[in-house]
Parts: structure tokens; sequence; C-alpha cells
């Protein structure tokens, strides 16, 4: 059974449009030659891939396994046939699409010299390395790392860590640890997670627990945490790479490797060769 490609692609776009008429505008077809085109992918197929259903044409059984299985398959095909493109495009004509945690990508978004499209993705650290091995992204920057044959790795930059009080909030910190320990304790505090481990360490350090904590706000983005700290809002652990002037906080540095967070550049083998990419990896490896 030889099914035509552009049969397949017309049914994954029926199946993901609300209606035909939406499915239509969305691939230039008219709704009527969808129609047919639905008509005789099924005259391919063994079973029907659309009943009615009162007045509403619905996926039979079939026709949703068929679709579980195709969607993936197809989604591998657009994302074989865009990075051979980047491959042999221009570096004005390719596309790239990097991706990773959001407050991450923001340090790069209005600083890359690339000639091309960038396409940036919000993806938390697992996902964006598989979407590296699956070719949906081009680059991904990631703080965990996993062994692929498909992936190179390639270091990127680390943030420190270092707890900020709004002097705005406090006027001096105290000498003493029971003294820092009520402090911390009583100002209101702004954490990245509920369940942060960055957190954890150095409370050991004022016999405290994150129970201890008179938490007012939890953000999973650093850069929202220091605009909240400007505020005056509360006190938080935050990356050194979050700018904030002595004359509005007061810095406490964290020491040791609890408190380093490193970040790597992950992409895919075929890209290796490619000149304009080797200079976006540059670009990108010269941001801090």
């Amino acid at each position: 059974m030889k099914i035509p490609f552009r049969l397949i692609e017309s049914y994954l776009n029926v199946v993901e449009s609300e209606s035909l008429d939406a499915a239509a505008k969305k691939t230039g077809f008219t709704q009527s030659a969808l129609s047919r085109q639905m008509r005789q992918l099924e005259d391919l197929l063994p079973y029907k891939v659309f009943e009615l259903k009162g007045r509403s044409k619905k996926q039979t059984q079939y026709g949703k396994s068929l679709y579980n299985l195709l969607k993936p398959k197809f989604d591998g095909i657009e994302n074989l046939i865009h990075g051979v493109s980047n491959v042999f495009s221009l570096e004005e004509k390719a596309h790239v699409r990097i991706s990773g945690r959001g407050e991450i990508l923001d340090r790069f978004a209005m600083k890359l010299n690339f000639k091309g499209k960038v396409e940036f993705l919000q993806l938390d650290n697992e996902s964006t390395i598989s979407s590296v091995i699956n070719g949906f992204s081009d680059i991904g920057i990631v703080h965990r790392v996993t062994d692929s044959h498909d992936l190179i790795v390639k270091p990127l930059f680390k943030d420190n860590f270092r707890l900020v009080i709004p002097r705005a909030i406090l006027g001096q910190i105290p000498d003493s640890r029971p003294e820092q320990r009520k402090v911390l304790s009583v100002l209101p505090c702004l954490l990245y997670k509920s369940n942060d481990p960055i957190i954890s360490e150095p409370l050991k350090f004022w016999d405290l627990t994150s129970n201890d904590l008179n938490i007012s706000r939890i953000y999973s983005n650093y850069a929202a945490i220091g605009s909240m700290i400007r505020k005056g809002l509360g006190w938080a652990i935050l990356p050194s790479h979050i700018e904030l002037s002595k004359n509005e906080c007061h810095f406490i540095d964290l020491k040791g490797p609890n408190f380093v967070r490193k970040f790597y550049l992950c992409y895919r083998k075929e890209y290796t060769h490619v000149e304009w990419f080797k200079n976006l990896l540059s670009d990108i490896q010269s941001i801090k």
C-alpha cells in the first residue's frame, strides 16, 4: 500500500483543527479539496478513519490509533528536513531553534549577531535535551547534561549564588549568627521554588529550614525575583548574574560547590563542520 505523503499531511491537519474550515485555512486547500483528499485516503486504507456522529465527523478508534502512530513520525521527518536544510543553508537563510529555560534564553535574545532567523523555545532541562536529540531544537542550553552519542556538549558559563537582602527592609546585617538567624526567619523571603535545593544548604549555617522562613513569594524566575528585591518585598538567594547594586542590597556570597550551577551548550553532530554554526556557537559562548 503506497499512500501519498500529501494525504497523510492533510489528514494530520484535519485531525488537529477544530473544523474542516480551520484546516482549509491552515493548509491552503479548499474544504472540498480536503474532503476529497480524506475520501482518497480512506479508499487506500482498510478501515474508515472518520465516522458521522450527528452532523459532525469524528475519528474512529482506528483513526485515533493511526494518528497516534503517524504524528511523531511526521514530526520527525519535518525535523530531519529542517536540520539538513540548515546544514546546507547560508547563514542568512538558516532558521535556528534554541531551547532552554526562559530566563537563560533572555540573556542571549538581544545580544546574538546571527544574521538568520532564531527561534527561542522555553523548555525545562530534560525537555531541552530531548528536543535537541529529536531534532526539534538545534541548540540546547542546559545545567544538567546526559550521556548521548547523538549530542556534542560544551561548557558555557557558571552562576555563583549569593544571599541578597534589600536595604529597604534591613539597614544593617547583624554580626552574630543568632541575630542573623532571627532576621532571616522574620523578614519576608522570596523563593525560586518551594523545594529549591539551592536554599537548603545555606540555611544550615543559620540552623534554619524552609519551615522556619516567612515565605511571601514563590516564583521560578530569577529576574522577576530580582525586581521584587528592588521593591523591598523580601530577601532571596540569587545567581550572581542578576544585577543589583550595593546601594540597594546587602550581599553574602555563598562558597562551595553546592552554590555553583554550571551551564552547557548541546547540539547534534551534523552541525560540527558548518562554518556559520560554529560562529554562532562562539557568539553564544562570548555572552555571560
